[in-house]
């Protein structure tokens, strides 16, 4: 919204929006949306994923309005930047609330577990990319799971262990 309210319409009849603050600044401001609307859209695709109808060049066609944010302000009369900013206010929305209820499942000791068992998954998710990348991760996040697997067992053998030291101590002295 910030680059919208620093935009004004263009003097030349063109449809498209042009800076009325400095150039570099609004170009500043622009390549800092495009690098936000990749986090957005992805977040856009896994909450809803919906697309829109604009028309474009007297054609109607769906886009992903968070993926085409750059349409606010080069055609804004096909999408208004109002438009795009409730879509990503109600994804913003939609990701709090399953945030919360994700927290809510996550309490105690089965919570954790299941957030142990699921992490390989998660982290696959959160790497993205080509399909080598995501094998990569969830193996990583195997050998991960192994690896505390083990240690979590030799800690509790030793706990173990121990107490049954003191146990056995208090009852022959």
């Amino acid at each position: 919204m910030e680059l919208v309210n620093a935009s004004e319409k263009s003097a030349f009849g063109l449809r498209a929006l042009v800076p009325k603050i400095d150039e570099a600044e609004w170009m500043a401001m622009r390549q800092r949306t495009a690098l936000l609307a990749g986090t957005a859209a992805s977040a856009y695709q896994r909450q809803s994923g919906g697309s829109l109808q604009v028309q474009n060049f007297g054609k109607m066609q769906a886009i992903d309005p968070v993926a085409n944010w750059q349409i606010a302000i080069d055609a804004p009369v096909s999408l208004d930047p109002i438009v795009l900013v409730s879509t990503i206010e109600y994804v913003v929305g939609i990701t709090q609330v399953r945030l919360e209820e994700a927290l809510g499942r996550e309490r105690g000791i089965v919570g954790l577990l299941a957030a142990f068992l699921r992490w390989p998954d998660d982290l696959r998710d959160a790497v993205g990319g080509s399909r080598k990348r995501q094998r990569s991760a969830k193996a990583l996040g195997v050998a991960g799971q192994v690896f505390v697997a083990t240690l979590s067992t030799v800690l509790a053998a030793a706990i173990v262990g121990a107490a049954g030291q003191l146990l056995s101590g208090l009852w022959v002295g």
